[in-house]
């Protein structure tokens, strides 16, 4: 799995809305150290909105990752639906 993957190329970007999908999945996760999410199926919308003096970004993460769970010994899937309000970068 490559860093690239998940670079959003905003330079040289029109002024507008632009729409950038993600598909993360096992490699993702495996890659990160002690990370508590073992595996899954998350797909991330990511809508960029460049003025000209500022982007602002907001995103919605669906999916269902596998999680880790130490105290109770078991592993689960949950059900995830983020959309926060929004970010400006």
């Amino acid at each position: 799995m490559s860093d690239k993957e998940f670079v959003i190329p905003f330079v040289g970007l029109k002024q507008g809305v632009h729409e950038f999908n993600f598909e993360i999945g096992k490699a993702f996760f495996e890659s990160i150290e002690y990370s508590i999410v073992l595996e899954g199926n998350v797909y991330v919308t990511f809508l960029l909105d460049k003025k000209e003096t500022m982007l602002i970004g907001d995103y919605t993460i669906r999916g269902t990752p596998l999680m880790l769970m130490l105290k109770e010994n078991f592993n689960w899937f949950i059900n995830l639906m983020i959309n926060p309000r929004k970010m400006s970068l």
